[in-house]
């Protein structure tokens, strides 16, 4: 555990995860094609068919409301494109593409 002291303000504590990294966290996750999925699941095509990634170590923000994946795994999913949109990041204003039909599995239970 880390204290930090800010001001006037009392010493903070924050944990450090199984890194030594304070204030990160990562997990693993598991993206699929939904569109693929519901082809299996309605059997008109096999499950080994369906388009997924199983992501490690992925770094978490706590305060993201989407998730943003390298064009190069977008492509290995096969995933269609929605729309574009505007984003405001630390590196300033861009437009993105938006993806649907990402499944996203995280710890084990479905998203």
């Amino acid at each position: 555990m880390v204290e930090l002291a800010y001001g006037p303000r009392a010493p903070r504590k924050w944990f450090k995860n199984a890194e030594g990294c304070v204030g990160q966290i990562h997990t693993g996750l598991r993206i699929a094609n939904r569109g693929d999925e519901i082809v299996a699941l309605r059997g008109l095509g096999a499950a080994e068919g369906v388009r997924s990634l199983d992501l490690e170590a992925v770094l978490v923000d706590t305060g993201a409301t989407t998730l943003c994946l390298p064009a190069n795994l977008v492509a290995q999913l096969g995933l269609t494109l929605a729309r574009r949109a505007h984003a405001t990041t630390a590196q300033g204003d861009l437009w993105v593409n938006v993806y649907a039909d990402a499944h996203v599995y995280l710890m084990g239970r479905d998203t």
